[in-house]
């Protein structure tokens, strides 16, 4: 069995501001289900989103934030 905290070390999160324009919204439920929310604001470009999660799993959001 895995040890968390062993696991937590080896995989160090990362924090990032993400920007979800209104346009891309269908994209929003990746996002929860890729990292945490620490925050939630809105502008007038879309959502603001300050995110926690592995390297790995902020890159691909913001891959798919860019593609989209």
């Amino acid at each position: 069995m895995c040890d968390p905290q062993q696991t937590l070390q080896h995989n160090p999160m990362v924090e990032d501001l993400l920007v979800l324009p209104y346009a891309k919204q269908g994209l929003i439920g990746e996002v929860y289900e890729s990292a945490w929310v620490l925050s939630e604001e809105h502008d007038e470009t879309g959502r603001v989103l300050r995110v926690r999660g592995l390297p790995g799993a902020i890159t691909r959001l913001q891959r798919s934030l860019a593609a989209h």
